[in-house]
């Protein structure tokens, strides 16, 4: 009920096959949910009925103490997910070692409840795409880990996949970022031309700081 004081939604986000809805008191509910899910916790379908996430109650809103870190946004991809924190960290889960970012775990098993990943801080936005997921810091670093044979090329351990980048977003299967300079760059599968041509082939990392491959689509009207 909205009308009640913190209860008033304040974020929504679609992921691989659920919803993620935050609410003012930080409460992380969640509908959906089928087959590869980003759910943490080995959570499965609430079909169109919502249910909070409980694994994620440590660091929501109301439930830290004074001055601690809450989660500010949430995302998910095929069968692995991730929370931003309010001082820049990442919590992060999947189904198993490898879809964690390279968060120490003890199993598997262990890797499907959220925890934070290490080495990372001032992360100011994060998105996902299907295997993967690109986040932004606040020096203007792009990190970014995949799950194996991630369709966007980043690696299994986070690292820093480009710099000097002022904005980046995350389709299905590619990455695309804008540098300092004004121009766009992009990697991950390019079947339907996302990220330039030639068409349909897969791009990796780049040579040098861009991480990419210069994107040939004229993006002049969304450039910063």
């Amino acid at each position: 009920d909205p009308s009640v004081p913190g209860n008033r939604p304040v974020y929504l986000k679609g992921a691989n096959t659920n919803f993620y809805l935050m609410l003012e008191n930080g409460d992380v509910w969640y509908w959906g949910g089928w087959l590869a899910n980003s759910l943490p916790a080995g959570l499965g379908s609430a079909d169109v009925t919502p249910r909070r996430i409980v694994a994620l109650d440590p660091w929501t809103k109301s439930r830290v103490g004074a001055g601690e870190p809450y989660i500010t946004a949430v995302d998910g991809g095929i069968n692995m997910g991730g929370a931003l924190l309010s001082d820049g960290q990442l919590l992060s889960w999947g189904l198993g070692s490898a879809f964690v970012g390279g968060r120490p775990v003890v199993n598997d098993l262990a890797a499907r409840d959220p925890g934070i990943v290490p080495g990372l801080s001032g992360i100011t936005s994060m998105q996902f795409g299907q295997t993967g997921v690109a986040m932004l810091d606040s020096e203007g670093r792009l990190w970014g880990y995949g799950a194996p044979l991630d369709n966007g090329y980043l690696p299994l351990e986070v690292q820093v996949i480009s710099s000097g980048v002022v904005q980046f977003a995350a389709g299905a299967s590619f990455f695309i970022w804008q540098d300092t300079a004004g121009l766009f760059w992009g990697r991950g599968f390019n079947v339907a031309g996302a990220i330039g041509s030639p068409v349909g082939s897969g791009i990796g990392g780049g040579t040098g700081s861009s991480g990419g491959r210069r994107v040939t689509t004229d993006l002049t009207a969304v450039a910063r």
